[in-house]
């Protein structure tokens, strides 16, 4: 019997995603046998793992959400048994899984990437995609992506096919695009609260709600807006872009003084220290944002 993969992978669904496209190389002659926590069946996994193919597939059991099914460590001794098919494991950290195979399966995980090594990462993405962008760029897209990096890669995708054959003539363009299905709202929403038109900023921050469009989104963006605006009223100079965009942070400047904006930008720090422990929901914090001016 030929030696076959044991492994524990352990880690984000694009990780594992790729881990597998690795792994299993699919062709004719490869059968893959999926089982999960709704679906785990010990007889017929066992079938499947002592059954000779007759055919010499190459033989692949999964497993997803192992450290759920409490029956494959009660019957371990069965999957380090010499079989027919690769076993691999899909999980969550888990003690009790992973001492029950740490000495006869190969445990793959994730390592924990940083907020530096996903930004680096997305710069490096865009750059194998031939689309340049800055270590900021790459920033202000993680945020929008809600440090998502399979969010990320999605957009990636969107993105490259928008410009297939063709350069984004500004990084605006880039952010439009992982925005522009809901677009013209979040940036209503941010126009209104910085001309402080509270009620219509309410009204499209319930429209967001009710639309389930991507709230992080917005706050990133209100609070991204609210630090141009006090960069602005310290020096002009210290603001570039897009000539609608200053005209934009102008406006607001005229309606904030700076007392103002380094206590609302104290508010969003704080809010954001909340959202990350979750300790509290977007949408209550936003609304509470508006409804106290």
């Amino acid at each position: 019997m030929i030696s076959k993969k044991k492994l524990i992978i352990i880690g984000s669904p694009q990780f594992i995603e790729n881990k597998l496209k690795e792994i299993i190389k699919e062709n004719d002659n490869t059968d893959v046998r999926k089982y999960s926590d709704e679906n785990f069946n010990l007889e017929e996994i066992s079938d499947y793992l002592f059954t000779y193919p007759l055919f010499g597939e190459d033989k692949h059991l999964i497993i997803k959400n192992a450290h759920k099914i409490k029956e494959i460590s009660k019957n371990s001794e069965l999957f380090k048994s010499p079989c027919e098919a690769h076993i691999i494991f899909l999980a969550e950290e888990n003690k009790e899984l992973l001492k029950a195979f740490e000495n006869s399966f190969e445990i793959v995980k994730e390592k924990k990437h940083s907020y530096k090594d996903d930004v680096s990462e997305i710069i490096s993405k865009f750059q194998e995609r031939n689309l340049p962008i800055s270590f900021n760029e790459a920033k202000e897209i993680y945020e929008l992506c809600q440090r998502n990096m399979e969010i990320v890669n999605q957009e990636l995708e969107k993105i490259s096919l928008y410009f297939h054959n063709k350069k984004p003539e500004s990084f605006e363009e880039i952010l439009n695009i992982i925005s522009s299905s809901n677009v013209n709202n979040v940036f209503a929403f941010i126009e209104s609260f910085y001309n402080k038109d509270w009620k219509k900023a309410l009204a499209k921050l319930n429209l967001m709600i009710e639309n389930h469009e991507n709230l992080q989104m917005a706050f990133y963006m209100l609070t991204k807006r609210g630090i141009e605006t006090l960069h602005y009223l310290i020096s002009p100079d210290l603001i570039s872009g897009q000539t609608y965009k200053i005209a934009q942070i102008k406006s607001a400047s005229e309606k904030w003084s700076k007392k103002e904006l380094f206590s609302l930008i104290e508010k969003f720090y704080q809010i954001d220290k909340k959202l990350k422990t979750s300790q509290a929901k977007i949408e209550y914090e936003l609304t509470s944002l508006i409804s106290c001016h």
